[in-house]
């Protein structure tokens, strides 16, 4: 019988974050992480973002671009660059997994993506890919946002409310997110926040980006 190697190096991974400098570093992190592990591994950007970074690779991590229409500037609120960046990975990617596909020994089998960006991994399953969702922010912190959307936490957020959930202690007002400035449940922030948990029950793998010192008392109790 034959054996299949499944190497590091053999396996290649894309990796997707959201086109702004607070969740692009630490996805680079993650993806040095892998690199240092002998992993395959391609940084999807936007056009803009790389033009501004103004490298084909970072490391032994190649850097791959799709267009986001942005060669000039443009003015937009939020859902509007929301729906650009959508429109732009919905064809960027796919044509970047058959490009590696043709010239790629080891073509990609997963794509790490944003939290923030839940629908990308309907896109990565469409193109045979396995999805990885990454979140940036702390586990505790996302576990606020998930209970948000859960609506055991009820928005607008009342400045009187204790909040308890379970594995944490007693949470006061001062201790959850701050959405005072964007207090409509329906907000483009708000919603953004919460369908970070939109499709979590079909994704293949979930990465947090956490401190176990930090959380020592709260993530990792049953």
């Amino acid at each position: 019988m034959g054996t299949v190697d499944i190497s590091p190096s053999k396996i290649h991974i894309l990796a997707f974050p959201f086109p702004a400098k607070g969740h692009i570093n630490p996805m680079l992190h993650l993806c040095n992480r892998l690199a240092a592990k002998d992993f395959r591994v391609t940084l999807i950007t936007t056009t803009s973002i790389f033009k501004s970074a103004k490298t084909k690779a970072i490391g032994s991590i190649k850097i791959e671009c799709i267009p986001d229409d942005s060669d000039e500037p443009v003015e937009e609120d939020l859902k509007g660059f929301l729906a650009r960046l959508r429109a732009a990975a919905s064809r960027g990617l796919e044509e970047l997994v058959e490009k590696c596909r043709k010239t790629d020994p080891y073509p990609p089998r997963i794509v790490i993506y944003d939290s923030t960006m839940p629908w990308i991994l309907n896109l990565a399953h469409r193109v045979g890919l396995h999805g990885a969702s990454f979140f940036t922010q702390s586990c505790a912190v996302c576990a606020l946002y998930y209970h948000m959307d859960q609506g055991t936490i009820q928005l607008p957020l009342d400045k009187a409310v204790t909040v308890k959930l379970p594995s944490m202690p007693a949470l006061g007002s001062n201790d959850l997110p701050d959405l005072q400035y964007f207090p409509d449940p329906d907000s483009v922030i708000t919603r953004t926040l919460l369908d970070q948990f939109s499709n979590i029950d079909k994704v293949d793998f979930i990465l947090f980006n956490t401190f176990e010192e930090l959380e020592d008392e709260v993530s990792w109790k049953s």
